[in-house]
């Protein structure tokens, strides 16, 4: 019970778990493109969504490493910090949805207006459709230096606490119109799962200092954070039991170090953005080509049709992802002329 675990692991395997975040939303995906299968099995894949809250996490702990790199007390600075992190947001973006959405045109589905609505994140918002995760890490990439300077002191658990309290009360507030056109129920959606955008901020110190944890604490967190998850309801408490799982994963990843397992997570990890974008885009599209009343046994089950989506989304993601981080070095080195 001695043995001690290091929270810097959730920094150095930060790549490969969001490797496993990437291949949990292809699975979650995979269900809600109404591919079927087994009852149990669509019950299990309903906990490949946890993926989203792998990735608000782990942006929370990059973003902290990126915030303690950086002076933000000029105006300068903010500018510099804020082209940075929607560089790295919207140039994957807009080289996935300008052709999505203008396919999407042509095939009839979508207007000029919907084009702006799809190209600006603001779709999600007003439709309940298109990159719902993007549409909600703008707005916090937007507020995240002052979150950073609220949750650096020696107080910053109570802080965040209060913060993840509010938004518990805020996701919990009975909302008559649940449509898909109510812009309340919409927030309240993306924003009941920012706490763990939070939680990953606020501990990325703790993980940067290399601060250590005892098999017995831990043991104790896992016993809370399941006690509490139980009698609020699991998807209320996500934000809970999140770091627990990804620290328990980094035995794993540690062991499979160097093997193909490994190399698959990293790559998955590299293009975790954009295979999430390709993902959407390219299943929105086939939807459209490919009506649910063809009868061919060829698309039975949806097989075939999520099969391509993935294969040729990774393939694209990998390479929009070079393309992107190019034209994002290019910006950067003009920005400093």
């Amino acid at each position: 019970m001695n043995e001690v675990y290091n929270l810097s692991d959730l920094s150095t395997y930060r790549t490969q778990m969001m490797g496993i975040a990437t291949l949990m939303i292809i699975i979650c995906h995979s269900c809600a493109s109404k591919v079927i299968m087994p009852d149990f099995l669509a019950y299990l894949y309903r906990f490949g969504n946890l993926g989203v809250d792998f990735f608000l996490f782990l942006s929370g702990l990059g973003l902290y490493y990126s915030l303690s790199k950086n002076n933000l007390n000029s105006k300068e600075n903010h500018i510099s910090f804020y082209k940075r992190r929607l560089y790295r947001i919207y140039i994957p973006y807009l080289m996935v949805f300008i052709p999505s959405s203008l396919v999407l045109m042509l095939l009839g589905e979508y207007s000029v207006y919907d084009c702006i609505l799809c190209l600006s994140t603001l779709e999600y918002w007003l439709f309940h459709r298109g990159a719902w995760f993007v549409s909600l890490i703008v707005l916090l990439y937007l507020v995240a230096p002052f979150l950073y300077r609220a949750l650096i002191g020696k107080h910053k658990w109570i802080i965040a606490m209060a913060i993840i309290i509010a938004l518990m009360i805020l996701s919990n507030i009975p909302i008559e119109d649940q449509s898909s056109t109510s812009v309340p129920y919409n927030i309240q959606r993306a924003f009941s799962r920012a706490p763990s955008f939070i939680v990953g901020l606020t501990i990325g110190r703790s993980c940067k200092e290399g601060k250590q944890i005892t098999v017995k604490e831990m043991a104790i967190l896992v016993i809370v954070s399941t006690i509490t998850s139980v009698i609020l309801g699991f998807w209320k408490c996500i934000w809970l039991v999140i770091p627990i799982l990804l620290y328990i994963l980094t035995p794993l990843i540690r062991w499979s170090k160097g093997s193909w397992v490994d190399k698959s997570l990293k790559f998955l990890g590299k293009i975790s953005l954009e295979s999430y974008l390709t993902n959407i885009s390219l299943n929105g599209i086939l939807i459209v080509l490919i009506p649910t009343y063809i009868a061919s046994p060829v698309f039975y089950g949806r097989y075939l049709e999520y099969t391509i989506v993935v294969v040729a989304g990774l393939l694209l993601a990998y390479i929009i992802n070079n393309v992107a981080q190019r034209i994002i070095k290019r910006l950067q080195a003009n920005s400093c002329y």
